[in-house]
């Protein structure tokens, strides 16, 4: 066993990794399709072009050795489409391109037909919809309460 770090250029589809020829669409002699949930199991006839699709929302990557390194993320703004460097405390937007490199470390995938995709409606626009200062004070204020009257039954 080798404890140097291999460093290969991969190859990893941004969008569209189709991963459907290796799902089973059989099923047990009760009929049970072997899953908790036969309903997100066995796709309806909508759901069958997507099923089995995934796309990519991050990376985490490592620059280094195996011993010491830096660990850098790329991820996917579900809104916009944008993608961006988060190094520490520095945030850069990122060209699409450079997202599959030899430092990818863990890819994570979202499979198209689990989520709706988020829209910019449910995004607070200003920060008039955001809760005010004594409106979290007051949040605070009852857990603190809550807190305190738990401790004072025991």
């Amino acid at each position: 066993m080798s404890n140097s770090k291999l460093v290969y250029p991969v190859q990893f589809p941004l969008v569209g990794l189709d991963v459907r020829r290796f799902l089973s669409t059989k099923r047990n002699n009760d009929g049970d399709s072997g899953a908790e949930d036969d309903q997100q199991d066995v796709p309806n006839q909508n759901q069958q072009e997507q099923y089995g699709l995934y796309d990519i929302f991050a990376v985490c990557n490592h620059r280094g050795s195996m011993s010491n390194g830096h660990y850098t993320a790329y991820c996917k703004n579900p809104v916009t489409g944008k993608w961006f460097c988060y190094d520490d405390h520095l945030v850069s937007e990122l060209d699409p391109s450079r997202v599959c490199t030899p430092d990818a470390y863990i890819l994570f995938y979202r499979r198209r037909d689990t989520l709706p995709s988020p829209t910019l409606e449910s995004i607070p626009r200003s920060p008039s919809s955001l809760p005010s200062s004594q409106e979290k004070q007051q949040s605070v204020d009852l857990i603190v309460n809550d807190f305190d009257e738990r401790l004072n039954l025991d």
